[in-house]
């Protein structure tokens, strides 16, 4: 018996089982290279969308941070010491017209002027 047809058939069916292979691989691999290009383009999506922008107010430890706080404190002091002097200035004219009330400018007619009353 000659086994050579046989041989010769099942060598063809193996060449072409390798090469349904190599299509089949072939196709995957343009697939993931698809695949691939879709990703890289959402990646590159995601990074324009999100790009890192400095922070609105600085952070903790930075001199930015460090030179705002300083003027945010001289402000604050000097706002107490304008208070202060307006109250100062204030008070001796209050006391002043309080004085002036109690020693008869308050019980005549006419003198003070008419209120909202």
């Amino acid at each position: 018996m000659d086994d050579t047809p046989d041989l010769r058939r099942r060598y063809e069916q193996g060449v072409a089982a390798v090469e349904e292979l190599k299509r089949e691989l072939r196709e995957r691999a343009q697939a993931v290279a698809e695949r691939e290009r879709e990703l890289d383009e959402l990646r590159a999506r995601l990074q324009r969308q999100v790009v890192p922008a400095e922070p609105a107010w600085p952070l903790p430890g930075k001199q930015e941070l460090d030179e705002r706080e300083r003027w945010i404190e001289q402000r604050e002091r000097e706002v107490a010491q304008a208070l202060a002097a307006a109250q100062r200035r204030r008070r001796p004219a209050s006391q002043a017209e309080a004085r002036a009330w109690q020693q008869g400018g308050g019980g005549k007619e006419g003198s003070r002027k008419p209120g909202p009353y």
